[in-house]
C-alpha cells in the first residue's frame, strides 16, 4: 500500500503524504531538514507564511535539483509574499490558514480567493497564480457557511487528525467526503509524543512498533502531513505507505482514541 495520489474535486491529483514545515525552525537547519525530506522521496511540501520558513523551503527546493512541476506546494498566507519568499512563479494549493484568518468574514475572503483564481488577478499577485484553493481547521458549521456563498468548493480542508480527536474530527471528515472536499490530516503521530501513557500509545505498541498511526491516518482517506528532523524517520514515513492495517487494528485505534478524547489546540 504505497503513498499514491488523491483526486481533488477538479480531477487533478495531490500526493497523499506531505512534509510539514510547521515547527521545523528556520535558517540552515530548516533547509537541511527540508532537503532531507526531498532526498527520501517527499514531493509534497506544506508551508505557511506564519511558519517563517518559506525562504528556507524555497532554498531547499532549488538545491534539491527537482523540477518545479514535480513538487506540490501547499501555501496558506499572502500569495504574493509567499511566492517571493519561495522563489517560485506559482503555488499548487492556496489555503485560508484558519477561521481567524478569514477577514472580515468567510464569504468575503472566499469570494476574494475565487476572484483571484478565476479572473486572472492571480497573475498580478503571483506570476502564474495558484491552481487550487482550500481551507484549514474549518468545522462542519464553518464549511456550511462557506458553501452557502461559494461558487467553487474548497479543494481541501486541512485539519488535525489523530485517534484522540476523532470524536470532533470524524464529522468533519464525513462532511468533506460527502461534499467532495479532500481532507489533509496533520499531526497523526501526536499521541505518541504528548500522550505517551495514554491508551492510543498502548494499543499502537501492542499492534506494532512501526509507524502505525501514519497507516491509521491513511486508512481514513486523508492526505497525511507529518514531519521530523531525523533522516531515518523520514525514510520510515515514506515506507509506512507500503503497509496496510487490518480493519480490526483500525477499529482498535479508533476505540482507544474515543476512550481518551482530547480538545483541538487553540
Amino acid at each position: 500500500m504505497t503513498w499514491d495520489t488523491i483526486a481533488l474535486n477538479d480531477a487533478s491529483h495531490i500526493p497523499s503524504v506531505a512534509f510539514g514545515t510547521w515547527r521545523r525552525g528556520n535558517g540552515e537547519e530548516a533547509i537541511d531538514i527540508i532537503n532531507s525530506a526531498f532526498s527520501v522521496g517527499f514531493t509534497h511540501i506544506d508551508t505557511a507564511q506564519a511558519y517563517r520558513n518559506e525562504a528556507e523551503a524555497g532554498a531547499a527546493l532549488r538545491a534539491s535539483g527537482l523540477k518545479r512541476k514535480d513538487v506540490m506546494t501547499d501555501i496558506d498566507a499572502s500569495i504574493r509574499n509567499s511566492c517571493e519568499a519561495l522563489g517560485v512563479d506559482y503555488v499548487d494549493l492556496y489555503l485560508i490558514h484558519g477561521p481567524k484568518h478569514a477577514k472580515p468574514d468567510i464569504p468575503t475572503i472566499w469570494k476574494k480567493g475565487e476572484a483571484i483564481k478565476e479572473s486572472g488577478l492571480a497573475k498580478y499577485m503571483c506570476p502564474a497564480g495558484f491552481e487550487s484553493i482550500g481551507v484549514s481547521n474549518f468545522t462542519v458549521d464553518l464549511l456550511k457557511i462557506l458553501l452557502e456563498f461559494a461558487t467553487n468548493k474548497p479543494y481541501v480542508n486541512q485539519i488535525m487528525v489523530h485517534p484522540q480527536v476523532m470524536h470532533l474530527q470524524m464529522p468533519v471528515i464525513e462532511f468533506c467526503r460527502k461534499e467532495g472536499i479532500v481532507v489533509e490530516g496533520y499531526s497523526p503521530c501526536l499521541p505518541l509524543i504528548h500522550y505517551v501513557d495514554g491508551p492510543v500509545t498502548a494499543i499502537a505498541q501492542q499492534i506494532a512498533r512501526r509507524l502505525v498511526l501514519l497507516a491509521w491516518a491513511k486508512s481514513k482517506g486523508v492526505v497525511v502531513i507529518t514531519s521530523s528532523t531525523k533522516l531515518e524517520r523520514l525514510k520510515d514515513y515514506i515506507s509506512a505507505g507500503d503497509f496496510e492495517l487490518y480493519t480490526d487494528d483500525v477499529k482498535a485505534i479508533d476505540a482507544a482514541g474515543m476512550s481518551d478524547p482530547k480538545e483541538l489546540p487553540s
